[in-house]
């Protein structure tokens, strides 16, 4: 489990410090990615293992209010989920700190690990292999900032994540589409949730502000650590790593956190 010498000399940031406070012993909320590279992860995965402290990962999506009433409208489910995720973040300039592979990992991991864990938390299941593509870089778009990745779950449930900077800003950010037991949910810009059933629709709409659930994970972090799951973090960031790889060999990738030691 131990990292190359060269991982560890640009070892860095969130998992340095999250296997810092691991060994003292403190319970950690880190912001996203957990890490940036597998050697990274397995560092922390060792620490988590060890020393058995909690982690939490900023993935505050799945806390929004919003998600949380998507996911009850489909507890019942019997049938495997289809999953859109459309992300249009608009323009990037290159020298962002989220280009930087050291620092953010480049938009695969900095950014999509957050719709990653959204679906794992929808699903309630494991992401088990990967197939992604990216537009190559031309003009001003940058390595791997637009993209598809394609999500096969372990309960059959397939997801389908698009990120791109090509779009409109004044165009919907966030748009989520689930389909299910001849029922659909929509999340708009976590300002909106839609509900279809039986011919019935219902709507909910956050008129001042989004409901990204960022005030709801740290209440989860400091009262119910039940809620916790760090493999589910381990899960999602490895799923980057391994949409990284599927980009540049063309080929689905199995998603197998047991290498990692977990």
């Amino acid at each position: 489990l131990s990292p190359s010498s060269a991982a560890s000399d640009v070892y860095k940031r969130q998992a340095r410090l999250t296997v810092e406070a691991l060994n003292a012993g403190k319970d950690v909320f880190v912001e996203k990615p957990l890490a940036t590279n597998i050697d990274e992860l397995r560092e922390v995965v060792k620490a988590w293992r060890e020393c058995e402290g909690k982690v939490m990962v900023g993935f505050n999506r799945r806390y929004s209010s919003l998600t949380k009433k998507l996911k009850e409208f489909f507890k019942d489910r019997s049938l495997p989920m289809m999953i859109n995720y459309r992300v249009n973040a608009g323009h990037i300039p290159k020298d962002h700190w989220v280009h930087d592979e050291e620092q953010g990992g480049g938009m695969i991991v900095t950014e999509c690990c957050h719709f990653v864990d959204f679906m794992q938390y929808l699903t309630e299941s494991r992401p088990v292999e990967v197939y992604a593509r990216s537009v190559e870089p031309v003009g001003n778009i940058y390595r791997n900032e637009n993209v598809q990745m394609i999500l096969t779950f372990e309960d059959g449930s397939v997801g389908t994540i698009t990120y791109t900077t090509l779009g409109d800003d004044s165009y919907s950010k966030e748009m989520v589409e689930v389909f299910c037991d001849n029922s659909v949910g929509v999340i708009t810009d976590f300002r909106e949730l839609k509900l279809v059933r039986n011919g019935k629709v219902m709507k909910e709409k956050k008129w001042l502000s989004q409901d990204k659930g960022f005030s709801e994970e740290l209440n989860v972090f400091l009262t119910n650590s039940e809620d916790i799951d760090f493999l589910s973090y381990v899960y999602t960031t490895l799923a980057t790593f391994k949409a990284l790889e599927s980009v540049e060999g063309g080929m689905p990738v199995k998603i197998r956190v047991e290498d990692l030691g977990a």
